[in-house]
């Protein structure tokens, strides 16, 4: 590791490449004196040691890995990878614990996801020429119309294990036109689909080409043959609806009141 001459920050020379970088921290491990700040209270019941002080002579029973990902809340990129991983090992998890913000209480199930892109391509002409034109923006309105009517659809079918108890469908964002007096050509918007694990995505997603296809598109050809109602996948996972009662829950669920003691410090009630 040198300073870089003239310009701000290091560069390390790695077996993997050069790596540069404008701050560096140095992990000297077991070399300084570990620090323990005073966390847990004091008393004969509670013992606090350092990380580098824990011996565990005795083996893990099953291994352990712990897999760290990315940006899981702009379209769950950096699992990806992960995923790719374990389909082609030959040896797969037993189980697995993924760490989200519930409290130390286990959740077995959550609802499944598709993000899709519409695009549709009208016809442009001066505004005073308007029923000549194909507009895009309203055209993508009726579709966004119907959305909404298939998404109260979907409040027929509950279950109370979520909140809400129903599969949701909206419209989050929307562009189109390029100025007031020109009928707008190009209009997209994305939408998104959160479904219960038993639901069939398919067809709530089939519902809306077909409208599409058939309510749509053929008064937009009359006008425009090349126009066109195009659909794109954003980014997509399925729902989870793990038993509560199979032997990896009820294991989680004795292990969940050592979990939570070990975390807290034993400052909160167990629940």
């Amino acid at each position: 590791m040198e300073r870089n001459s003239g310009r701000a920050g290091f560069t390390v020379q790695t077996s993997d490449g050069v790596i540069e970088a404008q701050r560096i921290v140095a992990a000297t491990g077991p070399f300084q004196k570990p620090v323990i700040p005073a966390i847990a209270p004091y008393n004969d019941r509670l013992t606090q040691i350092h990380s580098a002080d824990y011996r565990n002579p005795q083996p893990l029973r099953m291994p352990l890995h712990l897999a760290f990902s990315y940006d899981e809340e702009v379209g769950c990129l950096g699992v990806r990878s992960l995923v790719a991983h374990l389909r082609a090992s030959p040896e797969k998890p037993a189980l697995c614990i993924i760490g989200e913000p519930t409290g130390m209480q286990p959740v077995y199930c959550h609802k499944g996801k598709v993000a899709m892109r519409c695009e549709v391509r009208g016809h442009a002409c001066h505004s005073v020429y308007a029923p000549s034109g194909v507009n895009a923006i309203e055209q993508a309105a009726k579709l966004i119309g119907h959305i909404t009517g298939v998404s109260e659809s979907l409040q027929l079918t509950q279950d109370k294990r979520f909140d809400p108890p129903f599969s949701t469908l909206q419209v989050g964002t929307i562009q189109g036109g390029a100025a007031l007096n020109i009928v707008p050509q190009d209009c997209k918007f994305d939408f998104e689909l959160h479904t219960l694990p038993d639901a069939y995505t398919e067809s709530v997603l089939e519902n809306i080409r077909a409208f599409a296809r058939s309510q749509l598109l053929p008064a937009m050809h009359e006008k425009a043959p090349d126009s066109a109602i195009t659909f794109q996948p954003l980014g997509a996972y399925p729902g989870l609806l793990t038993d509560p009662k199979s032997d990896f829950a009820r294991w989680l669920e004795r292990q969940r009141g050592v979990f939570y003691r070990c975390l807290w410090h034993r400052r909160w009630p167990v629940r």
